[in-house]
């Protein structure tokens, strides 16, 4: 029997904190609304006293908007300095929001780093001229055709793997002149063909 007054206490209370919050959320909307009224009318004092509180009753309702807003109630007030802030923090909000992760920009000389980025895409993406779009488009289909060729190879060659490896005599030297099995042959095609069409993918949406 105490399980169940439990359970319903615990059930009670879940019920009476999720109204708590919904309460608070509609409150947070009803001033960010009020704080856009006020700002048509001119009443920029009462439009920055209703957004900070929206943002305080609810900092996740329309992030991004409410810094915007609050940001030009400010610069209607002369409040230049605090204005920037909030416009520096919109900035930084929506590039997050665009890009999923962490963009910082730098206001010293405008450009976007992001301590987040794999080595990939420091290479790859067009803000970064170390490689041109082009170039590691051709690349990554280069390294595509060359990988199916070689899978081609292996498995249609009697030799399977020898007959690719044997233009040197240094790799036969190394061991590496021996003869592959049908079933190894179907391992390494089962590694190359993913890394095949994995290419092709990341050459297309380069």
């Amino acid at each position: 029997m105490r399980l169940s007054i439990n359970s319903v206490l615990f059930f009670c209370f879940i019920l009476l904190s999720s109204n708590a919050f919904c309460d608070q959320v509609s409150s947070a909307e009803t001033d960010f609304k009020a704080g856009n009224e006020s700002y048509q009318q001119g009443k920029f004092e009462e439009a920055k006293i209703a957004y900070q509180s929206a943002m305080k009753k609810d900092a996740s309702l329309s992030h991004p908007e409410m810094l915007f807003n609050l940001s030009l109630t400010l610069r209607q007030l002369g409040q230049v300095k605090e204005a920037d802030a909030l416009y520096a923090r919109f900035i930084k909000s929506e590039h997050n929001r665009l890009s999923g992760s962490d963009l910082v920009q730098d206001s010293a000389d405008g450009l976007l780093f992001d301590k987040n980025r794999s080595l990939f895409e420091h290479f790859f993406t067009p803000e970064y001229v170390i490689w041109h779009n082009w170039l590691a488009k051709y690349l990554m289909y280069i390294l595509a055709i060359i990988t199916v060729i070689f899978t081609i190879i292996l498995l249609n060659s009697s030799e399977g793997y020898t007959s690719f490896l044997d233009m040197t005599d240094a790799i036969n030297r190394m061991g590496m002149d021996r003869h592959y099995s049908s079933g190894e042959k179907m391992v390494w095609a089962l590694l190359l063909f993913p890394i095949a069409i994995g290419l092709f993918t990341s050459g297309y949406f380069v």
